[in-house]
């Protein structure tokens, strides 16, 4: 019998849109009752200040304002970093 290592399951920042494995970012909140993982402390800071914006009904269609704006880069100017570092 194999031995399957199950895949992790990653979350997405609710501030940057990066897709971030929760084992491996240990900056996190609860909001609501919900958790939420970050993948810098300043995503976190940026969360608490305005938690209902980030916080949506549909997380994972409120990508935040660092992913929405990458994305209208790559349509101007092609491949470009996709992450908040």
């Amino acid at each position: 019998m194999q031995n399957i290592k199950k895949a992790s399951k990653m979350a997405i920042d609710p501030v940057c849109g990066m897709a971030i494995d929760p084992k491996t970012h240990n900056i996190s909140a609860i909001y609501m009752g919900e958790p939420y993982h970050f993948c810098k402390e300043s995503c976190l800071q940026a969360f608490k200040e305005d938690e209902q914006r980030y916080a949506g009904q549909n997380k994972r269609k409120n990508k935040g304002w660092w992913a929405r704006y990458l994305e209208k880069l790559k349509k101007q100017e092609g491949d470009i970093r996709s992450c908040c570092h």
